[in-house]
């Protein structure tokens, strides 16, 4: 059986979502890393451990979920008959993709 993908307006506005989310949970990391190493002194590392970058895509995508909920879109989406596990996926999809590329473009 084949899960249905929403709309595509509604797709591409989840994985936009998705993307501003990854984007600032990225900057927020980064902005930590300068406060504790106490300024501009040394070189901010682009890549992360791994395990820092499943941390920041598991965060996005839990972030993803609950303004997903907040905004009631949750419902909507069950009452097209989009599952939870989809919507999931499409939450998790930018962040995973966005460490990806950092990690290919730093090892280029």
């Amino acid at each position: 059986m084949r899960t249905p993908l929403p709309e595509r307006a509604l797709t591409f506005m989840i994985l936009r979502r998705g993307v501003i989310l990854w984007l600032l949970v990225r900057l927020m990391l980064m902005l930590l890393a300068l406060a504790v190493a106490g300024g501009l002194t040394t070189a901010i590392p682009l890549t992360l451990s791994p395990v820092t970058a499943i941390g920041i895509v598991v965060i996005v995508t839990a972030l993803g979920l609950v303004e997903s909920r907040r905004v009631n879109e949750s419902a909507l989406l069950s009452n097209l008959g989009i599952s939870p596990l989809v919507r999931m996926l499409l939450a998790l999809t930018p962040a995973l993709l966005g460490e990806v590329v950092v990690v290919l473009l730093a090892a280029s």
